[in-house]
């Protein structure tokens, strides 16, 4: 199995007097086998080059992913206490008697 991480520059844009360079990381899982495998792409950042020279780098935040991995770590903690209280002989709910 082979994991590469690589970042790409795009084809440039111009708008106007102004170039754009889109860049993306791109992540490829190689699975044993003849085809298997996973690509996953994201864009990261823009560079903007303006006409007097001037560059500056605008980052792409994902915020989706942000907010996969926040809700994948409240599950986490969640499970945590669940398994602490149960572990401890501490039912989160009493038992009902017959």
């Amino acid at each position: 199995m082979q994991f590469d991480i690589e970042t790409r520059a795009g084809k440039p844009i111009h708008a106007g007097r102004t170039r754009l360079i889109p860049f993306a990381q791109t992540v490829h899982l190689h699975l044993p086998g003849p085809s298997g495998g996973l690509i996953w792409s994201r864009p990261t950042a823009i560079l903007v080059q303006t006409p007097n020279g001037e560059e500056t780098v605008l980052q792409i935040r994902d915020v989706t992913r942000q907010a996969q991995l926040t809700l994948l770590g409240l599950g986490f903690i969640g499970a945590l206490f669940i398994w602490l209280f149960n572990r401890s002989g501490t039912a989160l709910l009493p038992k009902m008697q017959a």
